[in-house]
């Protein structure tokens, strides 16, 4: 699954939920777009995949050390990236077949 098609369902879920969450209220507002998940999605848990969490990085400063501009300064910008932590379930189901494939290489 890419990136994109992450947000795409993404943006699904989240309409389906604002939808449910709307059937309760009388006023209705625009569904979100698959832009605007992105900036709504702080952290994304997938049960038995992992976790994604958007972070902060700040920007930094240094200076070049090679080619014709070495020595020159720069900074980067603050930005966001974003993290993945695995899931229990997926560690163990990945563990479970590394094993099986050392152990039948073992045998052999």
């Amino acid at each position: 699954m890419t990136k994109k098609e992450l947000l795409n369902r993404y943006a699904e879920v989240l309409n389906e939920k604002k939808e449910a969450f709307e059937e309760n209220k009388v006023e209705k507002s625009k569904k979100i777009s698959k832009k605007e998940a992105e900036f709504y999605g702080e952290d994304l848990k997938i049960v038995g995949f992992g976790n994604f969490e958007k972070k902060f990085k700040e920007g930094k400063t240094g200076t070049i050390n090679v080619g014709p501009k070495k020595g020159e300064e720069y900074t980067s910008l603050d930005h966001f990236v974003i993290s993945f932590k695995a899931g229990k379930v997926f560690k163990d189901k990945v563990n479970g077949i590394v094993s099986e494939v050392v152990e039948s290489e073992d045998k052999e």
